[in-house]
């Protein structure tokens, strides 16, 4: 894996988390300190909202991390050797499979 995909896979790391913590600022801001969520309606909805961006930046963060084939541990997804891949293999271009553990 080059230095320059490693480079971009952290900055975009950098810039979820940023974006996400922009945008819950501001939101909390504008909607429970300047008063615009001035129901309990509208506080539920606000919410509601603020934990379904926070679940999907969680989903996107996981991508980030775990992506199998952009870590350079396998070169096609579907040929994920899943719960049996070492930790130190991670960025290698070649994985090799090895025996599933004894029961």
């Amino acid at each position: 894996m080059s230095e320059r995909k490693i480079m971009l896979g952290r900055l975009a790391i950098v810039f979820t988390v940023a974006a996400w913590f922009s945008y819950m600022f501001v939101t909390i801001v504008e909607q429970f300190v300047e008063g615009r969520a001035s129901s309990a309606r509208l506080v539920i909805e606000a919410i509601v909202y603020l934990v379904v961006v926070t679940a999907l930046t969680a989903s996107a963060m996981a991508y980030l991390i775990t992506n199998p084939t952009e870590a350079g541990i396998c070169e096609d997804p579907t040929k994920w050797p899943g719960l049996f891949t070492r930790v130190e293999d991670a960025g290698r271009r070649r994985v090799e499979r090895f025996a599933k553990p004894a029961k």
